[in-house]
């Protein structure tokens, strides 16, 4: 089954889902003219095109496909944060276009793609002081656990746990820690 699914005639299989699912404009044209899908190449807006033309030269070196990644995360903070505030009745003030440049400013900066260096480096020493704590308080909880668990414990084998009035059975005929005789 993995064979058939990673094989070429299963991605083209996935070319061919994405074409009938109406995604044929965001897809590589070599593949759609590879597979004889002429007629979507046509439909092609010229920017998706002229992009797809810059892949191949070598100018961009990276693809972000609508139907990958995190858009669905972003379709959701999208509905959320903009076209749920519009459609409220309190929506007819509701700055749209601010909420847009918002949303395409927060896409552009951590949502959809990784944050640059810069903009981490603010965060490390923060989180590595929050890092720190969380392991500071674990390794007291462990300790604490140990120490109790160990605190009852006697010093000969076979010892029973500190009030604890049980008898240990070290040998047939011995007298036992609390005292009394065994069999």
């Amino acid at each position: 089954m993995l064979t058939r699914i990673c094989s070429p005639e299963g991605w083209d299989e996935m070319i061919r889902r994405q074409v009938a699912a109406g995604r044929a404009k965001f897809l590589n044209p070599r593949d759609l003219h590879r597979l004889g899908l002429d007629d979507y190449i046509r439909e092609m807006p010229p920017e998706n095109l002229a992009l797809w033309k810059r892949v191949d030269s070598g100018q961009v070196l990276e693809v972000v496909e609508p139907f990958m990644g995190r858009w669905l995360q972003f379709r959701d903070f999208y509905q959320r944060e903009c076209i749920d505030r519009v459609l409220r009745p309190s929506g007819k003030n509701f700055d749209y276009k601010a909420a847009l440049r918002s949303l395409e400013r927060d896409a552009n900066s951590g949502i959809m793609f990784e944050r640059p260096a810069s903009a981490m480096n603010r965060y490390r020493n923060p989180a590595r002081l929050i890092a720190g704590l969380i392991l500071a308080m674990f390794c007291v909880f462990v300790l604490l656990i140990v120490r109790d668990r160990g605190a009852g414990r006697g010093s000969e084998p076979g010892s029973t746990r500190a009030g604890s009035r049980g008898c240990c059975l070290r040998r047939r005929w011995s007298r036992s820690p609390c005292g009394a005789t065994t069999r």
